[in-house]
């Protein structure tokens, strides 16, 4: 049973968004789009239907007092306290003219419906034209000695203006329009817009006046709190009606129709007022001030927005009442009750009932008429009562039907003669009634079983109150304003499905739920999932549907049958419940559209049934690795050669089969996911060997520290020092070592413990984790060493020389200890030794308790106890300048190591800023690495945008600019550009021709992405991410897939 809601008079808001101050507002002609100008002087375009924000603008300066759209074409105009008017271009959200002439806030603006003008008011107390094609002004009118609040054309020769010193003048622009008349007019000194009539409206200010459709008449309102009515029609204009009610200056006034009017008033209400009964029919309260009102007439709605948003309202019934009794439906039309057979269409008049009729009920003999608070039986006997009644049909309860009425604290279950049957003890708002299923009360959200004694039985808290409740013998469905949820007989909720608009209407056939929304018929199943079956051009309720047929009732109560294409339900009804065969006939019937049901079948975990039916190579690995197949999509990806394809066969094959993952890495040279996957298997012969043969230095130094190859290290960060020094742990051979590189390993004499032995066990259990930091390295891993970044990726920053060998020693800038290998040193190693032991069992503070002890312990035995984290540092900040970001990688690592050592101790205060340092560099350095091997645009311009955006020495950050610029502004996104550029012109002072130029643009400018800024920059992925995780350490961002700190490489992300 679907109730009717509202007529004119009881009008209800279908949508309410809270937002900056309202200061005016408009529809679109044809989309469901209402556009408002707020007070902090941006412009939003609402989708009114799905209630979503579509986008946003912001250029004008100061409120905007008017927006308002073309009723033809794709354009929209707004102005405010900047004194400009902006005519805009609606597809492409940009400005295509500006109209420069008013000296002060422009109130009103409106676009001529058959001519290219545009008249506008302003509190420069003048009336403007203008063309908005010749984009020039054709008039300024004056006379006004107050402000000029509004101004509207009202026939095809006259227009009406208002103004604060309380005159209403009539112009008549008629001879503006001929053309050919123009000099004739110059020469004798005749005016092409006339002053015709001079009319003193109101005792106080006039704020608006609103055209009435269809006739030359209109209305104002002022702040003596009056609505008037006037008629131009005639030689004078003549007041013909005063309506009264607003207790405040009323601000806004627009006709719905021709006997409609709104106004919006200060005393913070709005009204409805039927023009020809001369009395407002509705008001509507806020607890602020509302400011004006737009009205779309064909869709029957208006919006006004006040201090704290805006709200929508319809003004037409929302949806028909009706009933289905036998092989017929009974539907309230009028002051009447219809009765028409389905089968033939005839109609019949059953009784009377009145306008504001809100539920219908049909049983046997017997109707129920149920209104707002009050109800009808109309059957052998007649009679009336209070409350909230539904009839209840159900052969196995005696009597058969039985009318419930909820009232105050009880449920009274009557037969149809009013006789009372029984009383419940019990608060419900709403009774609905289930055939097989009982009596069921709503009281807010709680939706409850009634049962013979006073206790409440089962009870479930819905999303939303429900409108109405059906059921079969398996299930309940409770339909929601925009849930359809699913419930056993015990109310326990079996699946939910949710819609962004309003659900009008639900049947239930079977084991199907067919439903309707205002602009389709859908259908869901017990599971939760739901597809849509057809679209429909007005709003349609299901009254039964059997085999494609659906009979469908509209608004004005018209009955109609409606063919549907049941393909797709057929398709998903056969998935829904395991009937393959029948799910191999639809597919090889060709009926499904594209391939969304071979999306649907992969969605549903069905990958074989879908593998045979996919063409794409991509889609093929993709169900390959689902299937865990991982043979297959390796040879599938070698019809690709895709590097990020073989990533991800390798991170799924992890656990599977290491060597498919092995021979992934060594397609793209995936150096990080080498590392990761050679701990965990305790190859410490491979490491080494990917040592020896590693070009790029900062994978070279982290291999280092794992495997303990301290001359490497120390050429690498550039300590000059005996190895020796560096104190190591005797190891044992890898377990998993082939003999010869065994052999190899004894012969050198200096057999090592690596960070293998300590934490192999442990990184195993979470490898695949933690190579789900999606590195790029597999890419030109030399290309972190170009001199000139001017390269593809749209960088013109060009930084001193190349990194060549990433081993250039700086012992001219180091101070360590003098008496190296002395027995202070020893003691220091010792020390350092007892310190690292002591590691694991330290309680460390809440911030540490990331820390990955093993890993640290085993990545402080490569770093010197005596380093100077300040001279490293120093060297890493010379290296960035320099352009050798390798070499600085290094040192900002085993720096930042070095500084959690001091902090964990308590040796050195300034060990957090170094820390804090040290990972803003290394995160800016990640971020410029991903940013020049990523295919990926967004990826890209948003590395370069973090790089930029971090807290960098001077010189580095105007380096780092000056590549977002060009990265953005290549790459399309031509404001984010824009806004970098005049940070460098305005911060640093850049004269850069192009750059200055750029930041001297005026016309607005566009992103060919959108990047959300807002998010935390993610340096696995490099790109914003929603629901990112963050190093308590280095205080960096990964994606929520990263186990592992990709800045840090010594923390777990999730503890």
């Amino acid at each position: 049973m679907v109730e009717r809601k509202s007529d004119i008079e009881h009008c209800r808001c279908i949508m309410e968004e809270e937002t900056q101050r309202v200061k005016s507002i408009a529809f679109h002609p044809c989309k469901k789009i209402v556009l408002v100008g707020l007070h902090n002087g941006k412009i939003q375009a609402w989708n009114y239907l799905y209630k979503s924000l579509v986008f946003e603008l912001a250029e004008h300066e100061g409120p905007v007092r008017v927006v308002v759209f073309h009723h033809l074409i794709e354009r929209f105009a707004s102005a405010g306290d900047d004194c400009l008017i902006r005519i805009w271009n609606y597809k492409t959200r940009t400005v295509e003219n500006v109209f420069k002439g008013h000296t002060d806030y422009v109130r009103s603006l409106e676009f001529h419906k058959n001519l290219p003008w545009v008249i506008s008011a302003s509190d420069d107390q003048t009336v403007r034209i203008w063309n908005f094609q010749s984009k020039k002004q054709i008039a300024c009118l004056t006379g006004h000695t107050h402000y000029v609040m509004c101004a509207r054309f009202i026939t095809d020769s006259l227009f009406v203006s208002v103004s604060l010193d309380q005159t209403i003048r009539i112009w008549d622009y008629s001879a503006l329009k001929v053309k050919s008349q123009k000099t004739v007019m110059d020469m004798l000194g005749v005016p092409e817009v006339s002053i015709k009539h001079i009319v003193d409206g109101h005792d106080r200010g006039i704020n608006w006046v609103a055209a009435q459709p269809g006739t030359d008449s209109f209305a104002t309102g002022g702040d003596d709190t009056s609505i008037r009515v006037w008629d131009a029609s005639g030689d004078g204009v003549f007041e013909t009606d005063a309506l009264h009610g607003h207790h405040n200056c009323v601000s806004a006034l627009c006709y719905a129709t021709q006997e409609v009017l709104i106004s919006g008033s200060e005393d913070g209400t709005l009204k409805i007022w039927d023009t020809k009964r001369r009395k407002a029919v509705k008001t509507i309260s806020v607890e602020s001030r509302f400011w004006c009102i737009a009205v779309n007439s064909e869709e029957k709605i208006f919006a006004a927005g006040h201090d704290s948003g805006f709200k929508v309202y319809t003004l037409e019934k929302l949806a028909p009442v009706f009933a289905v009794k036998d092989a017929a439906i009974l539907f309230h039309r009028g002051q009447d009750i219809i009765r028409t057979e389905m089968e033939t269409r005839t109609e019949t008049r059953v009784t009377d009932a009145q306008p504001s009729l809100r539920r219908l009920y049909a049983s046997g003999e017997t109707l129920l008429l149920s209104y707002e608070s009050s109800y009808m039986v109309k059957g052998k006997d007649t009679f009336r009562g209070t409350g909230y009644a539904i009839l209840a049909a159900d052969a196995a309860q005696e009597p058969a039907t039985q009318l419930v009425v909820a009232s105050e604290a009880e449920v009274q279950i009557k037969d149809v003669y009013g006789r009372e049957l029984r009383t419940v003890s019990v608060e419900a708002e709403k009774v609905f009634h289930v055939e097989g299923h009982g009596l069921f009360g709503q009281k807010g959200n709680l939706l409850f079983r009634i049962g013979a004694d006073p206790s409440i039985g089962e009870n479930i808290l819905l999303p939303e109150p429900a409108a109405a409740l059906i059921g079969n013998k398996s299930v309940l469905v409770a339909v929601t304003e925009k849930c359809l949820v699913v419930l056993d007989s015990f109310l326990n909720q079996l699946s939910l499905v949710e819609e962004v608009v309003a659900i009008t209407s639900a049947i239930l056939s079977e084991e199907t739920i067919f439903y309707t929304t205002p602009m389709h018929i859908k259908f869901a199943f017990r599971s939760g999932d739901s597809a849509a079956l057809m679209s429909t051009e007005e709003p349609l309720w299901l009254v039964k549907a059997e085999n494609g047929l659906f009979t469908v009732i509209n608004r004005e109560s018209a009955v109609t049958e409606v063919e549907v294409d049941m393909i797709e339900w057929s398709f998903k009804h056969a998935l829904e419940t395991g009937d393959k065969k029948r799910l191999k006939e639809c597919i090889d019937a060709d009926g499904l559209i594209g391939q969304s049901s071979l999306a649907y079948l992969i969605r549903k975990g069905s990958y074989e049934e879908a593998f045979e039916h996919i063409d794409s190579v991509s889609v093929r690995i993709d169900l390959c690795i689902k299937m865990k197949k991982f043979k297959e999509a390796y040879k599938y990806a070698q019809e690709l050669n895709e590097p990020e394809v073989f990533d991800r066969i390798a991170l799924a094959a992890i656990n599977t089969d290491t060597s498919i993952t092995e021979a992934c890495f060594k397609q793209t040279k995936n150096l990080h996911g080498f590392i990761l996957l050679y701990i965990a298997m305790n190859r410490a012969d491979k490491i080494e060997e990917m040592l020896l043969e590693c070009t790029d230095p900062m994978y070279a130094a982290v291999a280092a520290i794992i495997t303990g190859n301290n001359e490497k290290l120390c050429s690498l960060i550039s300590v000059k020092r005996g190895a020796q020094n560096i104190p190591v742990v005797p190891s044992k051979p890898a377990p998993h070592a082939t003999t010869t590189a065994t052999t190899e390993t004894d012969t050198k004499g200096s057999s090592k413990e690596t960070i293998l032995d300590g934490v192999a066990q442990e990184d195993a259990k979470n490898l695949e984790e933690a190579l789900d930091t999606h590195t790029t390295s597999h890419h030109n891993v030399d290309a972190m060493s170009r001199s000139e970044v001017g390269d593809e990726n749209g960088s013109f920053l060009n930084l001193t020389s190349s990194d060549h060998s990433g081993t250039e020693e700086h012992s001219s800038n180091l101070s360590l200890d003098e008496g190296v290998g002395s027995s202070d040193s020893q003691e220091s190693a010792k020390k350092e030794d007892l310190e690292t032991k002591a590691l694991p069992e330290m309680s460390l503070p809440e911030r540490f308790q990331m820390l990955n002890r093993k890993r640290f312990q085993m990545c402080l035995k490569n770093v010197p106890s005596a380093l100077e984290t300040t001279v490293e540092v120093r060297i890493a900040m010379e290296a960035v300048t320099q352009g050798k970001f390798s070499t600085a990688t290094s040192s900002l690592l085993v720096s930042m190591y070095q500084a959690l050592r001091q902090i964990i101790a308590k040796e050195d205060a300034a060990s957090e800023n170094t820390l804090a340092l040290c990972s803003t560099y290394l995160q800016g350095l990640a971020a410029e690495k991903l940013r020049r091997n990523t295919g990926s645009d967004k990826v890209a311009i948003s590395c370069a945008i973090f790089f930029a955006s971090l807290s960098l020495e001077r010189a580095h950050r105007e380096r780092a600019l000056k590549s977002a610029v060009s990265v953005a502004y290549k790459k399309g996104n031509k404001h984010a550009a824009l806004e970098l550029s005049k940070e460098l012109v305005k911060d640093f002072n850049c004269t850069d021709e192009r750059i200055s130029a750029l930041a001297d643009i005026k016309k607005p400018m566009k992103d060919a992405i959108f990047i959300d800024l807002s998010l935390p920059f993610c340096v696995d992925r490099g790109e914003y991410l929603e629901g990112a995780l963050q190093c308590t350490i280095c205080r960096a961002y990964n994606s929520n897939e990263c186990k592992v700190c990709k800045c840090c490489f010594v923390t777990n992300l999730s503890i």
